[in-house]
């Protein structure tokens, strides 16, 4: 493995889960145990559950298996975790299928709450990247290499070994992927599902997120990725020097407000950049700042703070804007992923939220999802254009409140403004967030609800388009598109009248004064009440704010 200077993480709060699988020698010593209290090194796994029938611990079979775990019954891709865990010298792994008592809720809701700790103080996790199932295994034949022999014109001869060419990129996702450059990639559902199906898993995304060191086991080689680095067999990934999700995960684990301060290597980053030449660019917006320096040697941080002359951590005394931007870049590639259980919505990512709250604790509380001091902005949530998935349902079960990104099962996103360049006109009077167990970040109930005060317009859903998320509505004698939230709940409003709350103006231009007019558009849950539902958002509409500031404001409430 790579030298992990900077992930040798001190962690003096560090607890283990509440049981573990002592590995031991041989295939005889293997048992659940409780871990108790004090450190041990343990590796977790990541993986697709996939279908039923595998061994899980249950409290009817609790006492056997603390005595001893069958090896020959347990899913082919545990035995695998356990072997490699064994022969990384680990004594213990933890396997969440094995690990918590599958039929017990309270323990697994006090289990989901420790979810954060559980992959953080993990000394590696296994990823399983490329096993679509817990019976397949990841430690399966590769292709074989191919071998070419080649015999030149002066009769010297040679072998030229070959293999398939794999897309690396998808493990180049994250939450400020930059388009335009050569590493910018968002996978398609094929390559996710053929190739790596552990990332197109809700839970895996935070399980990786969280975890200080992964080996991503693939079908065509091993990928090491830690807080300092991410490596492959074939060499590819080392030229990922401004790789987002490392980025993300180096923020996370607030290494980045430490990483690479010390000054030998300051000093050893100027003298690779003096190398290459960079000091004499002209850094700012210079294509090769935007994107990194792509050398194995150099990382991003290193890059910029060798090409600047500034320490690095200037770089990271960033406001609570580009905070939250991390947070809704986090939901949206969240949403791209599957959950087995709907009603998992927001335990799969509640070690995150914990995590994120603990690091600005004293701006605000955590709503379904959203977050208090950047409720005004994580409101503008926006379902994308995806024909393959705008006639998904609305949940059958009561998951969020409409307002939250949370109450839809689509891929969204928010459309990028500089806080500078953006005015709200509504304000938020009241939140009440209802959970069912009384944790912040755990499960949302009936009754959640946002009161606020602002401009609105009646308008009528004149029409839908077949194949798009987009619906007009009828405004000052003019169509006005908009964005459907659930796009076969709308097909059915046609002809209904809706309420266009005025939320925000984007993208103000400095000059004109004019930018994105965004709207909110509710649905009325009765005729007698001031209560809505929300339906969808606009993107812009042409005639300006104007329409609606000549209005009075009035209060309603949001469910």
């Amino acid at each position: 493995m790579p030298s992990q200077r900077n992930t040798e993480l001190k962690r003096p709060d560090q607890q283990c889960p509440r049981l573990l699988i002592r590995i031991g020698a041989t295939a005889d010593d293997l048992r659940i145990e409780q871990a108790g209290t004090g450190r041990k090194k343990y590796a977790a796994l990541s993986y697709c559950w996939g279908r039923p029938g595998s061994l899980t611990l249950v409290r009817e079979n609790y006492i056997q298996l603390t005595n001893r775990l069958p090896w020959m019954d347990l899913a082919k891709t545990h035995q695998d975790a356990i072997a490699v865990s064994r022969e990384l010298g680990i004594e213990y792994l933890w396997i969440d299928a094995l690990c918590i008592i599958q039929d017990e809720p309270e323990q697994q809701t006090a289990e989901i709450k420790q979810m954060a700790t559980i992959y953080v103080n993990a000394y590696v996790t296994l990823a399983a990247s490329s096993s679509e199932g817990g019976q397949v295994g990841f430690l399966r034949a590769r292709k074989p290499t191919l071998t070419v022999s080649v015999t030149l014109s002066d009769g010297a001869h040679f072998e030229v070994f070959a293999r398939e060419v794999v897309s690396h990129r998808t493990f180049d996702q994250g939450w400020d992927a930059i388009e335009d450059t050569m590493y910018y990639h968002e996978s398609n559902d094929a390559e996710i599902t053929t190739r790596y199906p552990l990332f197109g898993r809700g839970w895996a995304w935070q399980e990786r997120l969280l975890s200080p060191r992964v080996l991503h086991f693939t079908d065509t080689e091993v990928v090491w990725e830690c807080l300092d680095s991410i490596s492959c067999e074939c060499g590819t990934m080392e030229m990922f020097v401004g790789n987002r999700v490392l980025s993300l995960r180096r923020y996370i684990s607030d290494v980045p407000r430490d990483i690479d301060t010390q000054p030998e290597q300051l000093a050893r980053d100027r003298a690779l950049a003096d190398k290459y030449d960079m000091l004499d660019l002209p850094m700012r917006g210079h294509r090769f700042f935007r994107n990194g320096l792509r050398n194995s040697k150099i990382n991003d941080y290193a890059f910029m703070h060798a090409c600047i002359g500034r320490p690095p951590t200037e770089f990271f005394t960033e406001g609570k804007s580009a905070h939250y931007d991390r947070w809704r870049g986090v939901i949206s590639q969240y949403s791209r992923r599957k959950l087995t259980f709907g009603q998992d919505i927001f335990a799969a990512v509640s070690g995150l939220a914990s995590m994120w709250h603990a690091k600005r604790e004293n701006e605000g509380r955590y709503f379904a999802g959203l977050w208090e001091a950047d409720l005004l902005r994580g409101l503008l949530w926006t379902c994308t254009a995806n024909s393959d998935n705008m006639n998904v349902p609305r949940p059958k079960h009561y998951l969020a409140p409409s307002w939250s990104w949370a109450s839809v099962r689509r891929p969204l996103d928010w459309l990028s403004s500089e806080p500078e360049r953006t005015m709200y006109h509504a304000s938020i009077l009241d939140v009440v967030c209802v959970t069912s167990t009384g944790d912040p970040f755990g499960t949302v109930s009936d009754g959640s609800f946002i009161d606020v005060t602002g401009h609105a317009l009646k308008a009528t859903i004149t029409s839908c388009r077949e194949k798009s998320t987009t619906a007009f509505v009828f405004i000052d004698y003019h169509n006005h598109a908009f964005t459907t939230d659930c796009h076969p709940e709308v097909q059915a409003l046609i002809g209904q009248e809706v309420l266009c709350l005025l939320w925000a103006t984007e993208n103000i231009d400095a000059r004109t004064g004019q930018g994105m007019d965004r709207c909110l558009v509710l649905k009325a849950c009765d005729t007698t009440s001031n209560t809505f539902t929300r339906v969808g958002i606009t993107s812009s509409l042409p005639r300006g704010s104007h329409l609606f500031t000549s209005t009075e404001k009035i209060n309603i409430r949001i469910v």
